[in-house]
């Protein structure tokens, strides 16, 4: 999966909002994303990627997953009422910053054996 937008749309509920593996630059944006049995969105293996403007709320686990990821983006989005916020494992070279991640039952963010990134203006 290469060069792919996500773009402008609703997405309610499902068992993930967006899915995806073994993703190049996707764009994610301006997504309203809700009561996701699972997660709002999951990205396995994306590599220079961007995750922006979107509202994700109600997600039974997690509003969005990274997993082995590098290169991602992840600005300007409203996570709320989720069990987690963002949970990140072994991703690389994350931008995280002016996200609003409120009102979830466990962990606003988990970021497990990230390297290099920047997390910056979120309100928490």
């Amino acid at each position: 999966l290469t060069d792919v937008t996500v773009e402008n749309n609703t997405l309610m509920d499902s068992i993930w909002g967006v899915w995806s593996n073994n993703a190049t630059s996707l764009v994610v944006s301006n997504n309203i994303i809700s009561n996701a049995s699972i997660t709002g969105i999951f990205l396995k293996d994306a590599a220079s990627s961007s995750i922006s403007g979107n509202q994700i709320q109600d997600c039974v686990r997690s509003a969005v997953v990274l997993f082995h990821s590098s290169n991602v983006t992840f600005t300007a989005n409203t996570l709320v009422d989720n069990k987690w916020g963002i949970y990140s494992k072994n991703s690389t070279f994350l931008v995280v910053e002016k996200n609003t991640i409120s009102c979830n039952s466990h962990i606003g963010m988990q970021l497990w054996n990230m390297f290099s990134g920047d997390i910056r203006g979120n309100i928490v």
